[in-house]
């Protein structure tokens, strides 16, 4: 597994689609409702984890700002991130 995503195939256009459409087109950092420039975290790294690359479960939008603040730091906010996404939308994984 590499840390490069396919942009052409077709499960991780429907898993980026889903996260966006959950967290409906918004950053969801506490406090935070920018809807420009977002993208979809992956809350632990899929180069580490590859069973979580497609589940959404274990994915949350951020704005460039905030993606860009954890991107790297995976083991201080992917817990956080984590609850976020269980306790905010009712996920299980």
């Amino acid at each position: 597994m590499t840390n490069r995503r396919n942009w052409d195939d077709p499960r991780d256009k429907k898993f980026r689609l889903d996260v966006r459409k959950r967290d409906n087109g918004c950053c969801k950092w506490p406090g935070c409702r920018n809807k420009k420039f977002t993208e979809v975290h992956h809350i632990f790294p899929r180069s580490k984890y590859p069973q979580y690359e497609y589940s959404i479960d274990h994915a949350i939008l951020l704005c460039i700002k905030h993606h860009k603040m954890v991107t790297g730091k995976e083991d201080v906010y992917a817990f956080k991130l984590l609850g976020l996404v269980k306790k905010k939308y009712g996920h299980n994984s």
